[in-house]
Order: structure tokens, then C-alpha cells, then sequence
């Protein structure tokens, strides 16, 4: 997963979560559980199809912009604005 500092975008999401889904997959097909696992990589693939049509599908919404002097907060810190 890739998450720009410049524009804030996460990009590669979607494949680290195939990634681990296959891995779950896999998992429950070496222990024997054929049902979950045929079960499993129908949803997934009913998802990632899903995914893939949404951006085609909707309007992407107006971007915020963000200050490029914002520091980011430490833990604990508060903004006074």
C-alpha cells in the first residue's frame, strides 16, 4: 500500500486485500474447508468486480486540499485555531 505524502492518496489498496484474501483462501482449502473457501473466492471476486465498476459509475467528488505547511499532530497534540 502506497500512501502519497504529496496528494494523499492511497493507492494499491485493493491488491494488498486480494493478496490477503487469497492467502485466507488458501488457508482454508489446505485445512480441508472446501465450502468456505469455493464460498469465499465468490465473494471476493463478486467484490473486486464491484470495486472496479463503482469509479466508472460515480462521480469522483471535489478534492480537499490540504495546506502543504500543516505539520502533522503529535500524540496528544491539540490545534488552536
Amino acid at each position: 500500500m502506497v500512501v502519497g505524502t504529496a496528494t494523499r492518496k492511497v493507492q494499491a489498496l485493493t491488491t494488498a486485500a486480494s493478496i490477503w484474501a487469497a492467502t485466507g483462501i488458501g488457508v482454508a482449502a489446505a485445512l480441508g474447508i472446501e465450502a468456505t473457501a469455493v464460498l469465499s473466492t465468490i465473494i471476493v471476486l463478486i467484490v473486486l468486480i464491484v470495486l472496479a465498476v463503482v469509479p466508472r459509475v460515480v462521480k469522483p467528488s471535489a478534492e480537499v486540499s490540504v495546506d502543504s505547511d500543516d505539520e502533522p499532530l503529535c500524540p496528544g497534540e491539540t490545534v488552536n485555531r
